[in-house]
């Protein structure tokens, strides 16, 4: 289990728990979870945002996190409160590192 806790701007905590398996050789991500003091309206759309991040490369940049992050949002007319796309990626990238 890989796992970050983040204090984002504003104060607010952004948790990121997650999986990985080994795909042919590369780490990704199998599960993911979101979880913290953060707004998202309307919040049925996190379960998309964590799906959208499932079968990403472990090893890969800020862009190619919040990229999939943003495209779920603009489908859904959704809005982040709290956080950001880019903060989701950086405390991806903090999970990576905890292993």
């Amino acid at each position: 289990m890989y796992q970050a806790t983040l204090k984002v701007a504003g104060g607010k905590l952004l948790r990121v728990k997650m999986e990985i398996e080994n795909m042919d050789e590369d780490l990704v991500i199998q599960s993911i979870s979101l979880t913290g003091d953060f707004f998202l309206h309307p919040e049925d759309v996190l379960p998309e945002v964590e799906k959208a991040l499932v079968g990403l490369p472990l090893n890969a940049d800020e862009d190619t996190y919040m990229h999939p992050i943003q495209k779920v949002l603009d489908a859904r007319g959704a809005k982040f409160i709290g956080v950001a796309p880019l903060d989701i990626a950086q405390a991806i990238l903090m999970a990576k590192e905890s292993a």
